[in-house]
Parts: C-alpha cells; sequence; structure tokens
C-alpha cells in the first residue's frame, strides 16, 4: 500500500530489504506515521500471493461485502424473524460455504458468499432479537419502581439536570405492594436539578424511585432515530427520577464505570482550571479531551455542520490515528536511543512491531478515555485490523484490509452500517489514498508538505460530496476552505494540547491554567472564524436526497474526478456528478396540498407545500439549548432539498408552537412571517418581514386561497393559558381540499369562530385538533361544524398532560372522523388531490423498522 513509484519494486515484491522515506512519498502522515520505516528489515512480505490468489469474489472484498449486505438486510424487515428460522438459515449458510469450499468455479464463488450472507443476516438477526428483548415491558410503564444500579456512564448535562445511565441490579414496585419486577439491564433517567448539580458521579451504586416507559422517540424522515441509537447502546427503558436518591455506595469496583469516573474528575478539573469568560471554548476543549459532546453549546453544532467540520469538534478516526502515530513515533525514537540499544531489547522485539503495539494500546486506551463512542470503536478495530495484517507480515492492498476492517466491525456491531459515520469513515481514507497513488515523489520541503495537504483536503471533500447529499441533504461550499485552516490547528495543537492540560489538571490545576488559556484563545479565535464562514449566504448547498441511480452515478464521478493525472476521459465526472447538485426543489402538482404534520412531541409543527409555495404552521418545542427547528424541521427540509420557507406561522408564544421559530428564521430564511406575537418579542424583530395575522385578512398562492378567521382585534383570554385566546386561525382551500389550522384554541373561540363566520366557511377535510385534544376545546358544535374526514393529534408520547383527552378522542370517533395522532403514528403526511380520496402515510405505523415501538391504538 505505501510504495510509491520511486520505491524499489524488487524490494516490495521479495519482500526484503528495507523500507525508507521514498516508501512513504505521497501517502498521508496519519497513514505513514504508523509504517515501518527505518533502517531494520521489514517482515517478510506475502502480498502478491494474496493479490493473485483469486477475484473480487473470492477475495476480502467479496466476503466483506457479503456480510455488510447480509446485515443490512436484518435492518430493512420491519418484523424479526423468530429464532428456529434464524438457527436454521445459519446452518444452511455454513453448510453453503462448507460445500462451496470442495469446489473451484464461478458458481462455487457465488454459493460461498451466499452462505457468508445468510451467516451474517442469521448473527445480525441473533443480535437484534436479544436486544428486543432487554426493553421495558409495557405493563411497567408509568409505573413508579424502585431500583438499585450503578451509574456506568458519565452524566450528560443538560438544562435543570442531568441524564444518568444505570446498569440495574434489583428493581421492586412501589404501590400498592412491594414486588420483584424485571427491567432491562441498562436504563436511562433525568435527574431533575436547579442549575445542573446532580451528585451521582460514575462507579457509584444509588438506590432510586423512577417512573419509566419503553424508549420511544420522535419518529421523523430523514431525522436522527434516537430509538435506534437506543437499541444500539443496549438502552431498554428511558424515564425520570422521583423523589430523593439514596446513595449505597461511593466506590463500585468494575472497570468500565471506573474509568468513566476518570472522564468525570478530568472534565470538572479542566472547567475549574478554564478562564471562566470562556465557556463556549471550554466546552469544545473538554469534548475534545475526554469526548462529552454534551459540553458544546447546540447552537454550535449548527455552525460544524455548515462548515463541515463537525468530525474535529469530538473524538473521532481523524484525532485517535494522529494520536496513534504519534505514540508510535516517541515509541520507536525510544526503542532506538542508545540507553536502551545497549539492553538488546530490540533482539526480541523489532521497532516496527513495537510501534503497531503501541498504536493500538493508545487508540483503545484514548477511546476509553473518551467513553467508548461509536465512531471510536470503528476507528480501534480499524487500526487493530492493520496492525494485525503487519504484524503478520501480510501487507494487503488498501481495499481489502479496509473491507476486512469493515467486515470486523459490522460482525461486532450489527447496527454500525446503518450509520453514517460508518461509510464516511471508509471512504475518506479509500479516497485519500486512491489520491496519493498518484502523488509525483520529490523533496519532503513545505511545498511538499503543503501539496499533499491541499490533495488529502480535495479527496476528502469530493469522496464525501455523494454522501453528504445521501445522509444530510446538504454540501458545505465552505468546508474545505474551514478545513484547510481547522484541521491542522485541532489536530495538531488543540487536540494535544487539550490531553496535556487534562493530564496537569488533575496533578497542577494552576499550570493547566496556564495552558488552557492560549487554548481557548486559540479556540475562539477559531470559532469566531467558523461563524464569520457559516453566515455566509452560500455556506451550504441544499440538494434533495437523491435516488439510488443519482448516487451511484456520482460515487463514479467522484471517483473518476480522483483518479490520477492523465486518466483518460476525467471530464466526464462533472458531467456525472452535476445533476446531484442540480437536481430542482420539489413541487407538488398543480391544485395539489400536501400537508407534513411533524413528530415533535408535546408542540405543534405543519408543513403546507402547494405548487407555489412553502408555509410552516408553527415550529415545534424547544428544550433548553436546542429545539425541534434544529433537530427535527430542518433535517427533514435538506433531505427534501427545500432550501427556504416562503412562509411561517408562529400561532401564538406559548414555547411548545414556538420554540423552533429563532432557528428557522436564522437557518431557513422564511421571506415572511405571520404571528400574534408582542412587537417587541425575538421572533418580531429577527423576522425579514412581519405581519400580524387578522381575522379577515386573505392571500393567495395560484390557485391555493388563505384566510385568517382568528384572532380578532381584541382577542378573549383562555380558561387556562392567557395566550391560547391570541392562536392564529388559518384556512387553506384549494382545488384538492381543505384544511384548518386552529392552534391552541378552546371552547369559547370555538364559539366565537362559528358565530362570525359560519359553519360553512369552517367547513375543511382536514383538521388539527385544537389544543392536542385537551378537555377545554373540540366542543360538539364546532366539530359539526368543521366535520372533518381526518383530525391530527399533535402530541407526545404518555405527555404528562394527558392529551388528548378519552371523552375529545371519543367525540371525534363517534362522528365517523378519522384520528391520527402523533404519539402512535409518529410524522403523518395527507396528499389532498381533486377527484381523489385523500392519501395517508404514518411514519412510525406504515412499514416500520422492527426497533420501532409500536403502541397500542
Amino acid at each position: 500500500t505505501a510504495a510509491s513509484p520511486a520505491a524499489p519494486s524488487s524490494a516490495i515484491a521479495s519482500g526484503s530489504g528495507n523500507c525508507d522515506s521514498r516508501c512513504t512519498q505521497g501517502v498521508p502522515s496519519t497513514i505513514a506515521a504508523a509504517m515501518p520505516i527505518g533502517p531494520h528489515p521489514m517482515p517478510p512480505v506475502r502480498s502478491m500471493q494474496i493479490q493473485r490468489s483469486g477475484g473480487i469474489g473470492c477475495g476480502p472484498i467479496g466476503i466483506a461485502a457479503a456480510i455488510v449486505l447480509g446485515t443490512l438486510c436484518v435492518h430493512r424487515l420491519s418484523q424479526l424473524p423468530d429464532p428456529l428460522a434464524i438457527a436454521l438459515l445459519g446452518a444452511a449458510g455454513l453448510a453453503a460455504v462448507g460445500f462451496a469450499a470442495r469446489m473451484r468455479s464461478f458458481v462455487a464463488t457465488a454459493l460461498a458468499l451466499t452462505g457468508v450472507a445468510a451467516i451474517a443476516f442469521a448473527s445480525g438477526s441473533g443480535r437484534a432479537h436479544v436486544a428486543m428483548s432487554q426493553r421495558l415491558a409495557p405493563a411497567l410503564e408509568g409505573v413508579d419502581l424502585r431500583v438499585t444500579g450503578v451509574v456506568d456512564e458519565l452524566p450528560a448535562l443538560v438544562e435543570r439536570g442531568a441524564r444518568l445511565r444505570l446498569r440495574i441490579e434489583s428493581c421492586e414496585t412501589v404501590a400498592p405492594a412491594q414486588a420483584r419486577c424485571a427491567l432491562p439491564p441498562r436504563i436511562e433517567v433525568f435527574w431533575f436539578a436547579l442549575h445542573r448539580r446532580v451528585a451521582a458521579q460514575p462507579a457509584q451504586r444509588w438506590q432510586l424511585v423512577v417512573r419509566l416507559r419503553r424508549p420511544h422517540a420522535s419518529s421523523n424522515p430523514h431525522g436522527f432515530d434516537r430509538e435506534l441509537r437506543w437499541l444500539e447502546e443496549g438502552i431498554g427503558a428511558v424515564g425520570a427520577v422521583r423523589g430523593t436518591p439514596r446513595l449505597l455506595d461511593e466506590r463500585v469496583l468494575q472497570v468500565g464505570p471506573l474509568i468513566e469516573r476518570l472522564r468525570g474528575r478530568i472534565r470538572d478539573a479542566v472547567v475549574a482550571a478554564s478562564p471562566p469568560q470562556r465557556g463556549r471554548e471550554t466546552g469544545v476543549l473538554v469534548a475534545l479531551a475526554v469526548g462529552d459532546q454534551a459540553s458544546i453549546e447546540a447552537s454550535l453544532w449548527e455552525v460544524f455542520n455548515r462548515t463541515g467540520v463537525s468530525h474535529l469538534m469530538s473524538i473521532s478516526g481523524l484525532h485517535i490515528t494522529m494520536l496513534c502515530g504519534l505514540a508510535a513515533w516517541l515509541s520507536d525514537r525510544a526503542w532506538r536511543s542508545r540507553p536502551i540499544g545497549r539492553l538488546g531489547w530490540a533482539l526480541w522485539l523489532p521497532a516496527a512491531k513495537l510501534r503497531l503495539a503501541v498504536a493500538v494500546t493508545v487508540a483503545f486506551g484514548y477511546s476509553l478515555l473518551a467513553g467508548w463512542g461509536i465512531p471510536a470503536q470503528r476507528t480501534c478495530w480499524m487500526v487493530s485490523v492493520a496492525a494485525a495484517l503487519l504484524w503478520s507480515g501480510r501487507a494487503l492492498s488498501l481495499p481489502r484490509s479496509v473491507a476486512i476492517a469493515a467486515a470486523v466491525i459490522t460482525l461486532l456491531d450489527p447496527w454500525a452500517p446503518l450509520a453514517a459515520g460508518f461509510w464516511l469513515s471508509f471512504m475518506s481514507v479509500v479516497a485519500i489514498v486512491w489520491v496519493a497513488t498518484g502523488v509525483r515523489t520529490g523533496r519532503n520541503d513545505w511545498r511538499a508538505v503543503l501539496r499533499s495537504a491541499v490533495q488529502t483536503q480535495w479527496a476528502a471533500t469530493v469522496a464525501l460530496l455523494p454522501l453528504g447529499a445521501l445522509f444530510f441533504g446538504a454540501v458545505s461550499l465552505v468546508g474545505p476552505l474551514a478545513n484547510a485552516v481547522a484541521i491542522p490547528l485541532v489536530s495538531a495543537i488543540v487536540t494535544p494540547g487539550a490531553l496535556a492540560a487534562a493530564a496537569l489538571a488533575l496533578l497542577s490545576p494552576a499550570l493547566a491554567a496556564w495552558l488552557l488559556w492560549p487554548l481557548a484563545e486559540v479556540m475562539r479565535w477559531l470559532l469566531w472564524s467558523l461563524q464569520a464562514l457559516s453566515g455566509l449566504e452560500l455556506s451550504v448547498w441544499t440538494v434533495a436526497r437523491p435516488a439510488p441511480v443519482l448516487l451511484a452515478l456520482a460515487g463514479a464521478g467522484a471517483v473518476l474526478l480522483l483518479a490520477p493525472s492523465g486518466y483518460p476521459r476525467r471530464w466526464l465526472s462533472v458531467l456525472a456528478l452535476l445533476p446531484l447538485l442540480a437536481l430542482p426543489e420539489p413541487r407538488p402538482p398543480v391544485g395539489e396540498i400536501r400537508l407534513f404534520a411533524f413528530d415533535v412531541g408535546q408542540g405543534m409543527a405543519v408543513l403546507i407545500e402547494t405548487p407555489q409555495g412553502r408555509l410552516l404552521y408553527d415550529t415545534g418545542p424547544g428544550w433548553g439549548d436546542s429545539d425541534a427547528g434544529r433537530r427535527v424541521i430542518l433535517p427533514y427540509l435538506r433531505a427534501r432539498g427545500i432550501r427556504r420557507l416562503d412562509a411561517l406561522v408562529v400561532s401564538h408564544l406559548d414555547l411548545d408552537h414556538s420554540g423552533g421559530a429563532r432557528s428557522l428564521i436564522e437557518l431557513a430564511r422564511p421571506e415572511r412571517v405571520w404571528s400574534s406575537l408582542p412587537p417587541q418579542h425575538p421572533i418580531v424583530r429577527n423576522a425579514r418581514r412581519h405581519d400580524v395575522c387578522r381575522d379577515g385578512e386573505r392571500f393567495e398562492w395560484g390557485e391555493i386561497r388563505f384566510a385568517w378567521l382568528h384572532p380578532p382585534e381584541q382577542p378573549d383570554t383562555a380558561e387556562r393559558s392567557p395566550t391560547n385566546a391570541a392562536s392564529c386561525v388559518l384556512s387553506i382551500r384549494a382545488p384538492g381540499g381543505s384544511v384548518l389550522l386552529p392552534g391552541d384554541i378552546e371552547a369559547a373561540q370555538e364559539r366565537r369562530l362559528l358565530a362570525r363566520h359560519g359553519a360553512q366557511a369552517l367547513r375543511s377535510d382536514v383538521l388539527i385538533a385544537p389544543h392536542h385534544g385537551s378537555a377545554t376545546s373540540s366542543s360538539a358544535d364546532f366539530l359539526d361544524a368543521v366535520a372533518p374526514q381526518w383530525a391530527i393529534f399533535q402530541v407526545g408520547y404518555r405527555n404528562r398532560f394527558r392529551h388528548p383527552h378519552p371523552k375529545v378522542v371519543a367525540r371525534y370517533e363517534q362522528r365517523g372522523i378519522g384520528v391520527l395522532r402523533s404519539d402512535r403514528d409518529g410524522a403523518i403526511e395527507l396528499r389532498l388531490r381533486s377527484g381523489e380520496p385523500i392519501a395517508v402515510v404514518r411514519h412510525r405505523f406504515d412499514a416500520p423498522p422492527y426497533w420501532r415501538v409500536q403502541v397500542d391504538p
């Protein structure tokens, strides 16, 4: 892999001779750092024999592809096969592989790969069965339970408390009688505490009273799948702590929790030693030192995403390989030093193998200290596979080495191929080395280093362009520039400095403070630069999620564009990439209305799409330093290729309706904002153009007519909320159908609407249930006047308000109105077309993946 055109080909082929600096010219430094360079003899290389042993079908690449594809087939199922079928399939796969081993033909190769895929499918299905069986039983939802458990992870500090993960040791019910109960091995609970101060630390045993629910989360297309992540991490229940917990043991002697406790001590020491006025910068330094991503402000993640540097601001493969290379180089220098050389230790352990052992040890040690996150696990296994191959004297080609690492990671973590980082990690490595093979060798001066850095960044940018469109729906146009500055700064200065400061903070806080001050200043300058780049109008190009054909075409174009100079017909790569970047924004047909009700928990957010424009009615809730606008709505808009909103409506002031407005105004840049908010409110001040929604005003988009039916000049005062009565009520009418969006109005406002506009003006095909189906709304006369075919309740799962009220739901069902609920159905999409019945799609209910929590109707 490392051989450049200038390296002696005879020495590489024969497995003898020395490897000098010429072997690593044109290879990225993070890869070259772990390679055996120097006058010591290299172990015998058997790469030529391996490469001649067969084609792609019977080699590591074919086997790895079969393992990954077989595992991915498991995750396409809505229901897992029963254990007997899994066992039979695994046995059939083993028999097929054994039978094919005795044959030598194309049929044998196909049979062997099919058998490998069957074994991978059976293995993944079995692991999924085990994980699904460890979820909370529905009968224990909402029941007060007294549990004893060990805190096995660093608590994640959030607004007004912390999230704890416990390894459960015992459980019993609190009332009506104490009885033993079976809980999942691991649970996640929220401990409410003002100012985020909680006494729990890792490796402590606590007794708590908790109220749990199944790991149910919002279900939206193109968004982060929290239920899948909980399943992968072994979390079988989530809930909240009730009452005052009791500490049983201060220190539990378990390796994992003790490592987490050390992480907590380092985090607290770094925060205490950091400059108090540099809170944002300190959060990034803590994340780089111990992997605590919750320390980074939520608003900064949007800056990192828009500038394409998110991979640098957490424990990533780049940081781990950088530290591995640094540790390998230091160990090599020490091993070759004169004092150690006199001892003769190099005779039984060559420096090349020592570097590999040190690199693997540092990778696992740093990953454990950083929380053993999934990206860190992938990097550790990749480093381990590469080290094992080099230790054994095998020098496989890079694609085959990457294939073996991908197979190992998939077998250890069957959910890894579903993560974007899985594909981004492997594709970036392959692209960098693919470009490096065509780099001309020469003097190792600053120009060569600069040229190598530019080519490396160019390779990563082009290779990740199709994957960025697939996973994120956006391409950072300022990413190459931002990474060119941030990669050397963060990797070579900030991350090593943060690790050194973390070590000093435990020994001497005063010395750590002297080191943290310049690091915080460097990070402050970097954050300022990234924010300036992310604020540019064209910092990000939003693209629709590509179809498989376009994705394959763009991938082929990226490979051709990165080919070595002189490769024929490289200009065709531009034609292959253009369709990906120039896809038009999707629009409904003329006369059609598409309604998309987001699953934002206990809140409201409805997207209305017409041929002429898009209107978002309400923006979902806010959650401390984050909100539904950033976490739910924006990912959906980007995946659809929607670059901006034409109109935004904030019906009233309540946080479950206005929480995401400021994020959407900043990032989706709506042309016009309607609301009933006071003039001094930040949403009103930040809007490009703001109008007050008033009864009687109208506007049109082509054939689509919009009319405000509420509030009047002097709105009423609602029974429980002073702002509900001011909700903006919007009526939408088109040839395909009609929609009524009433916000949080209650019975008094419903009567006023009937008295002022009459039943004919209110009649609609689709109704968003007023006030989430509360007992104070959806009066009988109002429902008779609207007479919808479908009603949508946007409510949170097991919400504390108990919305929707059972009597209100019965009122809808008695009138034959179809009831859709976001807690049961997830995100809901309706298509209203002229002369056709309303088409309904329920994201949680219609063909869900097997891990989706199903709610009993």
